[in-house]
């Protein structure tokens, strides 16, 4: 598995595994439940990574990177 990007919120990480996830990429959100077991953690450790497989991360970049932005994304996937 490789990094693919960390992100501040736990939030932001599900939008981005969700977005993958519909274009049939496998992602996973590390460091998902470390707010319940140490919240007040002020580190690097406290980001939310998302990873995609080494095969895949060529293709995840170029989605996440692409030109819809992940609010417009979220409101689609609500309607």
């Amino acid at each position: 598995m490789r990094t693919l990007i960390q992100c501040d919120n736990d939030f932001e990480a599900r939008l981005i595994v969700g977005r993958l996830e519909n274009e049939g990429i496998k992602a996973v959100v590390l460091n998902e439940y470390i707010h319940n077991v140490l919240p007040y953690l002020n580190s690097n450790a406290d980001a939310f990574s998302v990873q995609v497989s080494e095969e895949e991360y060529d293709r995840a970049f170029a989605i996440i990177h692409s030109e819809a932005p992940l609010d417009e994304v979220a409101s689609t996937s609500n309607s």
